[in-house]
């Protein structure tokens, strides 16, 4: 079994911003791979967004282990089988007091100075235009 991960992104000029520091898709987002053992049928590309959080889990079923009782987090091997999981809003990040929280389709920020941020990213996939005030999460 191999599993790929890296480092999250990087700013280079983009929104004005230079370097990290911020809680936009760019900065936040990160490539994660993950090919089975050999003999195991499965084979998908997975655009639903998912958390890191869930490497645990997802490394104890594929290694034919239940996860401990006390965690709450799932294995994302339904998703490596063709299937789905429920959107339920976990990827949360946080940075210097602010916090954001994303969906397949949201991106909800909030700063540490109170403003809020609201992106609708099936129609603004870079962030540029916020979504007004409504709340969808």
């Amino acid at each position: 079994m191999d599993v790929c991960l890296t480092h999250n992104g990087f700013h280079l000029g983009d929104k004005l911003h230079w370097r990290k520091f911020v809680l936009w898709e760019e900065a936040t987002r990160l490539p994660f791979i993950l090919v089975p053992p050999r003999g195991m049928a499965t084979s998908a590309r997975v655009d639903q967004p998912v958390s890191l959080v869930n490497l645990f889990p997802t490394l104890l079923d594929l290694c034919g282990f239940e996860p401990p009782a006390d965690i709450d987090v799932r294995s994302l091997m339904p998703l490596a089988r063709g299937g789905k999981m429920e959107d339920h809003c976990a990827i949360m990040t946080w940075l210097r007091g602010n916090h954001s929280v994303r969906s397949s389709r949201w991106r909800y920020t909030r700063y540490s100075d109170l403003s809020e941020e609201l992106y609708d990213l099936s129609a603004d996939p870079y962030e540029v235009e916020q979504s007004g005030r409504r709340r969808p999460l």
